[in-house]
């Protein structure tokens, strides 16, 4: 079954972390590494919020949502720039667990009810698309 590739993980399985850095300017700033090595693309972001003078603070806050985002997508095997709008959908679904969750048997239950919704949500949508074109939202 599809839903079985979403299962909710434990976020310190995959070697995903935020660190904290300092630049030699005593600018502090924050990064993302992934199995030690600095995930670019999130580099570069939080590069930029802090040449705009972003607090520490913020680019703390946006290294640690970034490292929960690349750590379920390295967790289902997905690419930051191959995502799909229902992969947005489950993330935002997963971080909605309580934290017990996402380690235990509760876990596959919830996602089978949430894939299961989607899934007969889109069917319905679909189905009644197929049969009036009027119908179809732009």
């Amino acid at each position: 079954m599809l839903w079985m590739a979403y299962l909710a993980m434990s976020m310190t399985r995959y070697g995903v972390k935020a660190k904290r850095i300092v630049m030699p300017s005593g600018v502090e700033s924050a990064t993302v590494l992934c199995e030690g090595l600095v995930v670019e693309p999130v580099d570069q972001f939080l590069a930029h919020l802090t040449a705009i003078e972003r607090s520490p603070n913020t680019v703390k806050a946006y290294a640690h949502d970034l490292r929960d985002y690349f750590e379920f997508l390295q967790a289902r095997g997905l690419r930051w720039d191959q995502v799909l709008l229902e992969d947005l959908g489950r993330f935002v679904t997963w971080l909605r667990l309580p934290e017990e969750a996402l380690s235990t048997a509760m876990s596959v239950w919830l996602w089978r009810k949430v894939c299961d919704r989607v899934t007969e949500r889109d069917r319905v949508r679909l189905s009644s698309d197929d049969r009036d074109p009027a119908t179809v939202r732009t």
